[in-house]
């Protein structure tokens, strides 16, 4: 039971650090769209809180539940959780509340804050989520350049992938001109955001397996190598959609088209995070 509430509460927070960035970056990206959009994406961004709030603090607790193995009661061991919270857990829960906290008041006051204090504001969300990732499981214990880099790969992923709701939620609520101007953008910056991605992911990759043979051969490899995968068929789908799809919104079903490859990219980017949480939890490279 222990091991799946874990696994959940993990995902959940991913989930909600992807809706969160993708959220204030799409935010920034409409620019001049419809009132209701701009609000729609606010709402968004206080749904990744409400979601990734309590999916941090019961991540922290469901560690206690798993090593008292005494059921619900076990989770509320006050003694045990004044201990965790002195070591790299309560590090991760601490930065993971107070990075969705700062969301929140993003959230209240996207409208009201000027540019410079909405930058500052960004950068604290986005440093107080990632660096959280650096301080538990298998990169915890690597070197300050693994641990920095796994904070760049979850920041290009959660910019990527919490980018897709927003954009699939404009097709047929903008005007065309307006979401062809916008998918363009888009596009153009999401190329340095996967280059990061792709080119931090292989770093930690060296950092964590002692061959490349270790991905076909051990399990915490095969792990990865599902999700390679799956990030592959992310990129052939964004590849589509750039060269393809958004070209061709000026057409009847352009619109359509776009709207459901983007759903399906959604369904895909929520498997490569199960994955995710899946194996750097339960699976890991001294288990191989």
């Amino acid at each position: 039971m222990w091991d799946f509430t874990i696994v959940l509460f993990k995902f959940l927070s991913l989930v909600a650090t992807a809706m969160l960035l993708g959220g204030i970056f799409c935010f920034y990206l409409f620019g001049q769209t419809s009132l209701n959009t701009r609000l729609h994406i606010r709402n968004y961004i206080g749904v990744a809180v409400l979601i990734g709030l309590p999916a941090s603090m019961l991540f922290f607790f469901s560690q206690i539940g798993a090593i008292n193995q005494t059921g619900i009661s076990g989770m509320f061991d006050f003694q045990l959780a004044g201990i965790l919270a002195q070591s790299g857990l309560g590090d991760t829960t601490g930065l993971r509340v107070l990075g969705f906290i700062l969301g929140a008041g993003l959230a209240l006051l996207l409208f009201r804050l000027n540019s410079i204090l909405l930058a500052v504001g960004t950068a604290l969300v986005i440093v107080s989520l990632t660096t959280s990732f650096g301080f538990i499981g298998h990169v915890s214990t690597l070197a300050i350049p693994a641990r920095f880099s796994l904070s760049v790969h979850v920041m290009a992923m959660a910019l990527w992938a919490g980018s897709f709701y927003p954009l699939w939620f404009i097709c047929g609520r903008e005007n065309r001109l307006q979401v062809e101007r916008i998918m363009k953008k888009f596009g153009e910056i999401a190329v340095a955001i996967v280059a990061v991605l792709i080119i931090s992911g292989i770093y930690l990759l060296s950092q964590l397996l002692g061959s490349v043979e270790e991905l076909f051969t051990t399990a915490y490899g095969i792990s990865l190598t599902a999700k390679l995968v799956g990030v592959a068929a992310l990129l052939l789908l964004a590849a589509a959609n750039k060269f393809r799809l958004v070209p061709g919104l000026q057409k009847s079903s352009g619109e359509t088209k776009l709207k459901r490859s983007i759903m399906l990219e959604m369904l895909v980017a929520l498997s490569v995070l199960v994955l995710t949480a899946f194996f750097t939890t339960l699976v890991g490279p001294q288990q191989a």
